[in-house]
């Protein structure tokens, strides 16, 4: 497909759905990363970082173990595109001052903190069910 991704992962676990989705990327080649690296080297090495680093249900303050990346992510001047909430974001107040993608990409419905996003472009996944009455 033309695409080269590298997956940061820092913190691995032992649970099985991400034990498995490791093993499907290790038989893809698909190269993992343990550290973070500088942000010019990021800027070198690639076009576009997806960050879903956090999940949904993240609350505020980013861990000190994760603030160098945070830090990192912010000086790069490449595409960032968020999965659901930009990384460090409160689901509803968002972040002015953190991580700001040129891009976020909502699963299911987009969250109320992406009101605060001032990127390019939003793309929100909606399922759109028939009302039992039509048919």
């Amino acid at each position: 497909m033309g695409y080269e991704p590298t997956i940061f992962y820092p913190k691995r676990t032992n649970k099985p759905l991400y034990q498995n989705l490791t093993i499907q990327c290790q038989e893809m080649d698909i190269p993992f990363l343990s550290f973070m690296p500088e942000a010019k080297l990021i800027d070198d090495s690639y076009n576009l970082v997806v960050d879903a680093l956090f999940g949904f249900s993240f609350k505020p303050p980013v861990r000190p173990d994760f603030e160098d990346c945070m830090n990192k992510l912010k000086k790069l001047t490449i595409p960032i595109c968020s999965v659901d909430i930009p990384s460090g974001w409160d689901v509803e107040k968002g972040d002015e001052e953190g991580l700001q993608p040129e891009f976020l990409i909502s699963l299911t419905a987009p969250k109320q903190c992406s009101k605060h996003f001032k990127g390019k472009y939003s793309l929100a996944r909606w399922k759109i069910c028939a009302s039992k009455s039509s048919n």
